[in-house]
This record gives structure tokens, C-alpha cells and sequence, in this order.
């Protein structure tokens, strides 16, 4: 916390000194959120992957639902 009150203070002190700064700031900002979000994506992926993995069992039951609705949408249910 100490680390991100100092850094908030120096972008405050920036700002007061070079008020033109906050253009980059707001810039700079856009870009993490952008990049945060496709991070996020790409992590939930992965962890989604790692829980199919661990459990074989599972996947295996949910494959099989998902094909049982199209076993039966193509009325090859014999």
C-alpha cells in the first residue's frame, strides 16, 4: 500500500508540475484496461482448461450431455 500511495503522490505531484502530463496519464490508463481485460480472458481460459483436465470425469459427462442434444436433434437416437 505504502508503494501505491507514493506513486499516487508523484503522478499528482507531475500533474501540478506539467499539467500536460494527464493527456499521457489518461492514455496510459486506457491502455492497461484494454490490456487487463484481454490478460483476464486469456486467464480464465487457461484456468477453465486447467479444471478439464484435473477432472477427465467431468468433461467426459458434460461432452456427453452437450452430444445427447445433438444425437437427438438429428433424430439418430437408435
Amino acid at each position: 500500500m505504502a508503494c501505491f500511495y507514493q506513486a499516487i503522490a508523484a503522478l499528482v505531484v507531475a500533474i501540478y508540475v506539467v499539467p500536460y502530463i494527464i493527456v499521457a496519464v489518461v492514455i496510459m490508463i486506457a491502455a492497461a484496461i484494454m490490456i487487463f481485460r484481454h490478460v483476464l480472458t486469456g486467464y480464465k481460459e487457461c484456468y477453465r482448461l486447467d479444471a478439464v483436465t484435473k477432472s477427465p470425469i467431468l468433461s467426459f459427462l458434460q461432452e456427453t450431455q452437450s452430444g445427447g442434444t445433438v444425437i437427438r436433434a438429428f433424430d439418430m437416437t437408435e
